[in-house]
């Protein structure tokens, strides 16, 4: 029988995730604290935070692989956050102007120490702001509010192709679901999803970019995720996972 088995929401845009056995889903889609928080490049402008903005405005996995070996940890209150650097505390602060630069610093001394750095020679994108509102998640790569669900065995099913580990959290996803066959989730769209006493409507599969190819623990590029998906499994597109809409707000557990 299909079950929720993971549970995470992702801070900080590129980093690693938290781990849940709880996560509210709100009235307006997304998982909350969920894609809150963002590290800005310099040149990016100021962007609207009640609208979508494009990723490539941000420090991304995309960009800097490194990213992954950082994880985010918002409190509960969503008025302070913490980083940590393979298990240790690179920093930890309040999210008020001081704390907030205190953060982007940090972070952007530890991307200068990495041979894929999108700030080398690109002064013009220092220093990095720390930009975001902890209550509002609007920092998703896609523009439609929702949650992403992964069935386990279709990151299996890619891991035995791979003849390679792939850990979960390169999808990034909010839920995991073991007791669903591999690839049955993309069948899903247009179809209610039920999970708990919430419903979702599957919009559509998650089309996968550059950032899966980045290594949780290393932070290196080590894995070719998306050629895998598209020349193995027969994608069109590199698909992994689906966004569902909630009809409502509630809580998965």
């Amino acid at each position: 029988m299909p079950q929720v088995v993971a549970l995470y929401r992702h801070p900080l845009k590129g980093m690693a995730p938290q781990s849940h056995q709880r996560l509210t889903v709100l009235e307006s889609g997304p998982v909350a604290g969920d894609r809150v928080l963002g590290l800005l490049f310099a040149n990016a402008g100021d962007p609207d935070f009640g609208a979508w903005w494009h990723p490539d405005k941000f420090l991304t996995l995309k960009n800097a692989p490194g990213l992954a070996r950082l994880a985010a940890s918002l409190d509960e209150h969503g008025a302070r956050l913490s980083v940590t650097l393979d298990g240790a505390t690179l920093v930890e602060a309040a999210l008020d102007e001081a704390g907030r630069e205190r953060i982007a610093a940090a972070v952007g001394e530890y991307i200068a120490t990495l041979d894929e750095n999108p700030l080398r020679d690109r002064a013009d994108r220092t220093p990095l702001r720390l930009a975001g509102d902890p209550t509002t998640p609007s920092l998703a790569d896609h523009t439609s509010r929702h949650i992403s669900v992964i069935a386990r065995a279709s990151i299996e099913a890619l891991a035995e192709a791979m003849h390679a580990e792939v850990d979960e959290r390169r999808f990034r996803g909010n839920v995991l679901l073991e007791g669903v066959d591999a690839w049955a989730e993309l069948e899903w769209v247009g179809r209610t999803l039920r999970i708990g006493e919430m419903q979702f409507e599957v919009a559509r599969p998650i089309v996968r970019c550059l950032a899966t190819h980045a290594n949780p623990e290393s932070g290196q590029w080590d894995l070719e995720v998306m050629q895998t998906l598209t020349n193995v499994f027969g994608h069109e597109e590199p698909l992994m996972g689906v966004l569902a809409v909630p009809a409502a707000g509630g809580e998965i557990a």
